[in-house]
């Protein structure tokens, strides 16, 4: 049984851990010591906390530091992160109704739910005098300025000293809960005339059951909240752990998290660190330029992103309006409902694979752990159909292409991408016209390029068997949305990039890979020739017929022989809007180069010829159906 003794002891000793967390972060890291505060920003309101003894009935003011000399109040403050609960007007929020009464007397913390005590209590601890909580310091309620404080989420969080995070709670009631006895887990071994020794057993799982699969980790806003924070104290159900942009630790291991246990999870900063301050050495061999590496973390961070839940659908742009504004400060491109302009070619070239979670949390009664499927269509309009932002589930992007047409050094050889489209036209229309990384209205594509009517052998699928997701990859018979004959009747695809790769010596996994296509490509071209003698013999319909298919493998296998089976040329399904104004993505496709140059017309974008006829030209779908089954022209997506 646990003393009062014991008890204050272990929570002296816990936070002295955080302490020393904190020093080796600010003085050893180089990554975090670049996000170390430079431009003074404060919020538009913090709630002070007061040190010393606790009087009988406390209050917490709410200050607004504009309104303050400039450096009264220092440069650090605390950040949140919980989540809401099943209440989304609770009574202890800011409203217009008693923003003057906490401005002037403060909150009752016999108000506050048990979360924000604790929240309170550790910025208390840390000697640090002020929080930023959002329900408590942005006026919530129409008559608000949620919509303003929006804006400001990237310096919030940039500028956080810490982030407290609610890991293990299930709501606002359930407090910064973690057990003050943590247990490593010790195992003595012996054997008979030998030195027994001591072992310690580590948890695989370690990191992932309690930060990675954390139920608060999936909910979209706090993924925000969590990439932009230098640095994060995670509340997790049996004891406190700590990530920043060079460590993640926890209580039963201070140091850092052992090898063994390091994987993409543990390293969730690191990978989304929108402030690399690493610089190229001469070690590396084609270091990437500065915004090149910006967009290539935007696109780890949508790829994480994708999955997360939302209580307001609508809100998929917004909850990450202030990581975009923070890459939009290292590349200054022009942002597109999740898309820049300057690689929108490359960005447009995305799947949504079939989504499966799992979370684990704790609640009052007990540990509980969840798994479902998750990969729909948005049901209601929030995003343009060539962007990710309108479908819930994991993204795969593409690697990035430069299109230049010029080689470039990969592992064993060179890889050379060019555009097979152009794109004339990209808009978007925003919901709120001042904030340019919010929600949108809608969204447009002219893009002018190479259609091919998308053929399905229907006499030998009588029902969609093999058939395209609605939101994006191949599946077989495990689609979240059913795609009928009728949209395949008029469905077109359109190819986007040309991607071939060379190489002077086959990586080792490429080579495996390599045989196991030609070995698959032989049995099947063995099975096609003898279902076609077969066919024959019995005088079978000639629709029936096995020749495409024979055709099909004999020019996968030539493919193979050439050093041409790694060359790819993604491309976008595409269908008739509702009222037949424009088209609208429903899928994405890798198709082989050499089966794109063997159709017809096919050419790419530096010879296809735009003169302004072609220019002005947009073709509509019932227009687009009447030109056969290639069509070189102007087209709308939406």
């Amino acid at each position: 049984m646990m003393t009062d003794t014991n008890e204050h002891h272990m929570k002296i000793n816990r936070w002295n851990l955080v302490e020393d967390w904190i020093s080796k972060c600010i003085s050893s890291h180089p990554a975090c010591k670049a996000r170390q505060r430079t431009s003074g920003f404060l919020p538009t309101r913090l709630v002070h906390v007061p040190f010393g003894p606790m009087p009988v009935q406390p209050h917490y003011r709410l200050i607004e530091p504009a309104t303050l000399p400039p450096g009264f109040l220092g440069n650090r403050y605390v950040t949140l992160s919980h989540r809401w609960g099943k209440d989304r007007n609770p009574k202890y929020v800011t409203s217009t109704a008693n923003i003057d009464q906490r401005l002037s007397t403060g909150i009752d913390r016999q108000e506050l739910p048990l979360t924000f005590k604790d929240a309170i209590d550790a910025a208390a601890r840390l000697q640090i005098s002020f929080l930023w909580i959002d329900s408590l310091c942005i006026i919530q309620g129409k008559d608000g300025d949620c919509a303003t404080e929006l804006t400001k989420m990237a310096d919030i969080y940039t500028n956080s000293f810490l982030n407290t995070s609610a890991t293990s709670a299930s709501g606002p009631e359930s407090g910064l809960t973690s057990s003050l006895e943590v247990h490593p887990r010790i195992l003595r071994t012996g054997w008979n005339h030998a030195v027994g020794e001591t072992q310690r057993v580590v948890d695989l799982a370690f990191w992932r059951e309690r930060v990675a699969e954390a139920e608060i980790n999936f909910r979209g806003w706090v993924f925000q909240e969590r990439a932009l924070a230098v640095r994060v104290l995670h509340f997790t159900f049996d004891q406190l752990a700590w990530e920043c942009c060079e460590e993640a630790a926890a209580e039963e291991f201070p140091d850092g998290i052992p090898q063994e246990l390091v994987s993409v999870s543990t390293r969730f900063k690191p990978t989304t660190n929108l402030f690399p301050s690493t610089k190229p050495t001469s070690s590396m061999e084609n270091p990437p330029e500065p915004c090149e590496e910006s967009y290539g973390i935007w696109k780890t961070l949508i790829e994480e992103y994708g999955p997360m839940e939302l209580t307001k659908a609508a809100d998929k742009l917004p909850a990450i309006s202030g990581l975009t504004r923070a890459v939009q400060r290292q590349v200054g491109d022009k942002y597109l409902a999740g898309l820049w302009k300057k690689t929108l070619i490359s960005d447009l070239l995305c799947s949504i694979p079939k989504t499966n979670r799992r979370i684990r949390g704790v609640t009052q009664a007990g540990m509980y752990d969840k798994r479902w499927d998750v990969s729909k269509r948005a049901s209601e309009y929030r995003a343009p159909s060539w962007s990710w932002a309108s479908v819930d589930g994991n993204i795969e992007n593409y690697t990035h292409l430069e299109l230049s047409g010029k080689p470039t050094s990969i592992d064993g050889g060179n890889a050379t991408s060019r555009a097979l489209a152009v794109i004339l036209d990209a808009t978007t229309v925003l919901t709120n016209p001042d904030d340019a990384f919010g929600q949108v209205s809608s969204g447009s594509l002219r893009i002018y390029g190479q259609m091919h009517r998308l053929a399905i052998d229907k006499v030998r699928l009588s029902t969609p068997t093999t058939v395209m997701r609605a939101t994006g990859d191949f599946v077989l018979d495990c689609i979240d949305e059913p795609v009928p004959w009728s949209i395949y009747d008029e469905a077109y695809f359109l190819p986007l990039a040309l991607l071939q790769q060379r190489f002077d010596k086959l990586p080792t996994q490429l080579t495996d890979m390599a045989t196991l296509a030609r070995d698959s490509a032989y049995m099947r071209l063995q099975t096609y020739r003898k279902w076609e003698v077969q066919r024959i013999e019995r005088n079978e319909d000639e629709r029936t017929s096995w020749a495409a298919d024979i055709k099909r493998c004999e020019d996968h296998l030539t493919t193979l022989d050439a050093g041409e089976y790694f060359d790819r040329a993604p491309r976008l399904l595409l269908c008739p809007t509702e009222d037949r104004t424009a088209f609208k993505r429903f899928g994405f496709y890798n198709m082989s180069s050499r089966a794109l140059r063997c159709l017809q017309k096919c050419t790419t974008a530096d010879s296809l010829y735009l003169d302004e006829y072609a220019a002005d030209k947009v073709f509509k779908p019932d227009e687009a159906a009447t030109w056969g089954d290639v069509i070189t022209g102007v087209f709308e997506i939406v």
